[in-house]
């Protein structure tokens, strides 16, 4: 079972919504809900989407998605996780 947070507005115009851990088990399978969930309902406005792992970037961005913010991303800064983060994603550090 996966949790998500659906979006609720934080000021008039910026909406919050957040989806689970999408890189454990049981919420992989269940991203595209999970995504749906979140994102169901809420109102107008600039949406932020908060997400352990920066995996629904495409998904998130066509369903309106003005930003992301991830924490899960480690780019290297854990030997010997550097020889394998760069795969990890398509997003291995931030700005």
């Amino acid at each position: 079972m996966s949790c998500s947070m659906p979006g609720f507005e934080l000021r008039p115009g910026l909406v919050l919504a957040g989806v689970d851990d999408l890189t454990n088990n049981h919420a992989a399978s269940d991203a595209g809900t999970s995504l749906a969930k979140a994102l169901a309902g809420r109102p107008p406005g600039a949406t932020v989407l908060l997400s352990h792992v920066p995996l629904p970037l495409t998904a998130s961005a066509g369903r309106g998605v003005d930003l992301i913010l991830s924490g899960h991303t480690h780019a290297g800064q854990i030997w010997p996780s550097a020889i394998w983060s760069g795969n990890d994603s398509r997003c291995s550090k931030g700005l």
